[in-house]
This record gives C-alpha cells, structure tokens and sequence, in this order.
C-alpha cells in the first residue's frame, strides 16, 4: 500500500539460495527511488536457533572457503545448502526449512542480505558510502536507488576481509586499497580510513549472467548496423582496436560481444588486471586467460600487465586482447 505521494515504479521477487526476497522500488520525491527489500522475517527465538545452528556447522566451513573457482564454490554452496537443511530439518522441524538453510549459508559463506541484493539481475553497481548510511546500488532501468539497509564501520571491514581472503587479497592499515573479485567474476573496490575520509567504503560492479552480444548491442542502440558491419571487417583483417570510455560505459561489454567476430580456429590470448571478458564458447578451447597479481606483504611475487604481456607473446596468439587499463605503467 503506497500513499498519494508515493508512486511504485516496480514491484518483483528475486531469490538467493532458496530465499525468496521481495522488491519494491518507490518514488518518494526524493533525488533517487528508494529500493525496499523484504527479506523473510525471523522471529527472536528462530533467529537465537540460527546461531546455535551456525556454531553447530561451523567445522564444515572451511572446506567450502577453499573452493577455488565459481563452478566448485556453487557446487560446494549447493551441498553446504543441504547439510544445513538436514540440519534445521533434525532440530527445528521441515516448514521453512529451506528459508532457514539459505539464509544459514549466506551469513556463513557468502554476504549475507548482500548476497540476495547481488541475486537482482537489475543492479549494475552495489555501493556502501560508509558507516550508518544507506547502501546505494545502481538500478538497470532506474538509475541510482537508495535501499534502508546500513552497514557499521567494523561490518564493512569484515566483508572487505571476507571478499579479499576467498580472492587472494589483503586490505590492512598498510594497504587500505584493495581491488579484488568475487567468485562470481563480480569486481571489488574496497577502501579503508583515512584513505576514504567517510569511513570504510565497498563498490561492487555487478556484470550481467549473460554477456551482452552483438545482437543486444544493436537491440539497445548502442551499435548501429554501419558501425558493425565497420568493426567486423576490421577484426577480419586484424587491425588493432582500442575501445575508450568513462567508467560503467560498457567497454568491457564492448571487447567480449567482439569476440563474436574472432574465428573459431584462432588461438586467443586475454590480459586483464580481474577476470571480466567473457568470449563465446566456439573460442574456448583455445583461449587463455592470463591475469596479473599483487604482491605479497613482503612486497614480492608481483605480476604485471607488462609481464603477462611478454609471456603471452611467447604462446603463440592470433589475437590478444588487453582488458581495461587503468595505470599509465599498464598504458606503457
């Protein structure tokens, strides 16, 4: 029920884990819609239950952190979903069983409300600002949104450890910058005080399940059919392309939907600071996907654009494709 000066711009379900969530996204006369999720509402006893089952599981968590890729960490997700809910099944009885198991694997093993937010495949961009002020996210159809969800200034260093030691990544008073990814392929910016003057901060671009193609491109008018006709003649002749753009334009978009055009019985070489690029599959047998790394606390084992560069020469490619460069070193 909204009033007369509230209008409702949308209204759906979206799920994580066996939560069913819903959303709402209002008008309110404010600069930004508000986006109103509602979550399954446990009461005090479920929610003390919870935590003695959370405690209960707590030895079985460490073999679903080590899962080194998106398959093996969904596939350890799924199998973690029904130990917990053979769980709550013993101690609390089988209604709601599911709800309870999923939302027991999201504060174990993943974000927990975050991971139903990154469940909405509308959000492009999910950001915390800061302690005890409303989490942002950047709606598809509806720009920038403002949900009522507040994180504290410790919860957000938390998550920001969280993401950084399942990644390989450490954010620390001696490094207070970490760009990171989740197993998704989802990127990560995290900053820490003093650097963010605010308080700890978190963006999340969230990139689409499905890769943008040609084909939506041309649908959404972003390419017109000249343009692409254009960029396909030189791909066919392999000229070099360099795609430019301000941040969110849709570069990266831009270089996997190009893909299309790359012949299957060419070897394919990507270099890119997090993993991003998704190609089609007819080039997947012959594709490698090189990605630099930082270095370690004692300042060693760092590699470079440039490295990968150097090593991807040696591997034969009939194409290599530079994912977006950030530093002037990379540019280099």
């Amino acid at each position: 029920m909204t009033d007369k000066t509230t209008a409702e711009l949308a209204s759906y379900a979206i799920e994580a884990d066996h939560v069913v969530a819903g959303v709402k996204i209002l008008a309110l006369g404010d600069a930004v819609p508000r986006y109103e999720l509602t979550v399954p509402s446990l009461g005090k006893a479920t929610d003390a239950m919870l935590d003695h089952l959370r405690d209960k599981l707590a030895h079985q968590v460490p073999l679903i952190i080590g899962a080194a890729s998106h398959e093996e960490a969904a596939n350890a997700r799924e199998q973690f979903f029904l130990l917990a809910k053979k769980t709550v099944v013993e101690e609390m009885g089988a209604l709601g069983s599911d709800t309870i198991a999923g939302l027991l694997v999201q504060r174990m093993l993943g974000m927990g409300t975050l991971d139903i937010l990154m469940a909405d495949g509308n959000i492009e961009e999910l950001v915390i600002n800061g302690p005890r002020v409303p989490i942002m996210l950047y709606h598809r159809k509806h720009g920038w949104c403002k949900t009522t969800l507040l994180l504290s200034d410790e919860a957000i260093l938390n998550l920001s450890s969280q993401i950084g030691r399942k990644t390989g990544y450490d954010i620390n008073s001696l490094h207070p910058i970490m760009d990171a990814h989740l197993l998704t392929g989802d990127r990560v910016a995290a900053t820490m005080q003093p650097v963010s003057s605010f308080g700890n901060t978190i963006t999340i671009r969230r990139f689409a399940r499905s890769p943008w193609t040609v084909v939506s491109l041309l649908v959404n008018k972003t390419l017109t059919v000249p343009v692409v006709a254009l960029l396909w003649l030189a791909m066919q002749y392999e000229l070099n392309i360099i795609v430019a753009g301000g941040t969110a334009s849709g570069k990266t978009s831009m270089l996997s939907a190009l893909g299309i055009f790359i012949p299957p019985n060419q070897r394919v070489i990507t270099i890119e600071d997090t993993r991003e690029i998704a190609l089609p599959a007819a080039l997947q047998g012959n594709w490698v996907a090189l990605t630099t790394r930082n270095a370690n606390p004692e300042g060693q084992g760092e590699i470079s654009m440039l490295h990968l560069m150097v090593a991807s020469l040696r591997m034969r490619p009939d194409r290599i494709i530079v994912g977006e460069v950030r530093r002037k070193e990379q540019a280099e």
